[in-house]
């Protein structure tokens, strides 16, 4: 099924004017002039795209189901079979792989960069959903004018509210069932926040005054929360706490 995409793929690049030889030869800079074509509106839309997009989410779908019961060799073949094209189709389809990219900006600690492209003001970005759709839920593509037929309830849009406890105000579970976890404010993080995070043991409850500089938070019963916070390291048992 993979290699229909494959095809697919192949077939939606000829018809935007780019050829497998341009992306052998020159491959950072054939996928960045498609990328920038994408984002300036310059891709023809075409049933190859379509049928394209339809089953490399089945073939996924599939993979999944099948590598829980295979052996390592074997799922690493379907992991080279499946995922790998699924990948590449993420990048050629490009709107889904900004969630990527923003957790990748944070994780290789260009937490600026992350925060500037969640609150780029262009079309294609979280802050246009807003503004011009008032959205209280997130759009399949970044604008209709970018895709005819999209839905209003997409997850890879809604990056931002997985994205925003994780890595900006930094919690995360340390250990399998969040039995241990941690709070490890970004340096982006200069303006005021609070969330509650919903855990197996009960919900985090946090906010974080900026302007005083403190941290009020609970600790579920069940678990242990490590607090890295200026330039501190900090275990706290449950309950709540202060730290500035």
């Amino acid at each position: 099924m993979q290699g229909i995409v494959i095809l697919c793929m192949l077939a939606n690049l000829a018809i935007q004017g780019y050829s497998p030889y341009e992306f052998v030869t020159d491959l950072i800079g054939t996928a960045n002039r498609y990328l920038s074509d994408r984002y300036n509106g310059h891709i023809e839309p075409n049933i190859f795209a379509q049928i394209g997009v339809i089953l490399n989410y089945t073939a996924n779908c599939i993979g999944g189901l099948i590598i829980a019961n295979k052996s390592n060799i074997k799922r690493a073949l379907i992991f080279l079979c499946s995922f790998i094209p699924a990948g590449l189709h993420m990048v050629i389809y490009a709107d889904k792989g900004t969630l990527f990219l923003c957790a990748a900006f944070f994780e290789s600690g260009e937490d600026d960069l992350a925060l500037a492209l969640m609150l780029n003001k262009t079309e294609r970005g979280w802050m246009n959903m807003l503004n011009k759709y008032d959205a209280t839920i997130t759009h399949e593509a970044w604008d209709v004018q970018f895709k005819y037929n999209e839905d209003w309830t997409h997850a890879w849009g809604a990056a931002p509210a997985n994205i925003i406890p994780r890595f900006i105000l930094g919690i995360n579970a340390t250990e399998p069932g969040w039995a241990r976890w941690e709070i490890k404010p970004s340096k982006v993080l200069t303006f005021s926040a609070k969330a509650k995070i919903p855990t197996p043991h009960g919900l985090i409850d946090i906010m974080y005054d900026y302007p005083k500089r403190k941290i009020v938070f609970n600790v579920p019963k069940g678990t242990v929360a490590e607090l890295n916070f200026n330039q501190r390291s900090l275990q706290f048992e449950p309950g709540w706490h202060e730290a500035v």
